[in-house]
């Protein structure tokens, strides 16, 4: 039996992502401060895409380019997932009962610091690829995406500006907003890489990943 040619590698590696964007707290409806288009890509995206990838003699995404932003992303889905992992979350609340505030900081700053670092860096590798000669489409997407992760950054670097406080009331808003906000950042990766890989990728290697997509279900459910 045949087995169907694998499609280029593509921007959605996608899996821990999903158990991000199911750790929001209470009823899930977004508040006054979260991202518009954080679960669904603009409505002007799929025209913007479609038109960058008509561009007669454009030069795509390589591999080499899937390669540099799926390295990011797959950093930054590690350490988004360690935020709400519940083993290092009761950690974090023994080690404010047994040992004190500075200990029970020190232990939430090992979980998001390295949220906040992976996201700026994926923030920046996308930056640095919109300065090249790509089709306009890919470009918009690649700056959206840039300001996207950077907001998110600062977003769970706030969760630490109240876990830094004195203030009794704005440490428990970091706790009470802290799933939400890890949950609502986890949603903004699935629908971003699906419109950055249509308006990136050359209409053959869209050909090929929605051929690949048909052929196994599962890996389309994953983007």
């Amino acid at each position: 039996m045949r087995r169907t040619p694998a499609p280029p590698a593509v921007l959605l590696l996608l899996v821990l992502t999903l158990a991000l964007a199911g750790c929001g707290g209470g009823d899930g409806r977004a508040g006054a401060d979260d991202e518009p288009s954080a679960s669904a890509p603009s409505e002007s995206a799929t025209t913007e895409a479609a038109e960058g990838t008509q561009q007669a003699g454009a030069t795509y995404f390589v591999e080499a380019d899937s390669d540099a932003v799926n390295a990011v992303v797959a950093a930054a889905q590690r350490s988004g997932a360690a935020t709400t992992a519940p083993e290092r979350m009761g950690r974090c609340g023994r080690m404010g009962e047994q040992q004190g505030y500075a200990a029970w900081r020190r232990c939430w700053h090992g979980l998001l610091d390295p949220f906040v670092r992976d996201l700026d860096a994926v923030a920046a590798t996308l930056g640095r690829m919109a300065g090249r000669d790509l089709p306009a489409a890919c470009t918009r997407e690649l700056r959206a995406g840039q300001q996207r992760f950077t907001g998110s950054g600062k977003r769970v670097d706030g969760l630490l500006t109240g876990i830094d406080s004195d203030d009794r009331a704005a440490q428990e808003r970091s706790m009470d907003t802290y799933r939400k906000v890890v949950g609502r950042v986890g949603e903004g990766f699935a629908p971003y890489f699906r419109a950055l890989t249509r308006a990136c990728y050359s209409p053959s290697d869209l050909e090929s990943i929605d051929a690949a997509a048909k052929a196994d279900p599962s890996a389309s459910a994953e983007g």
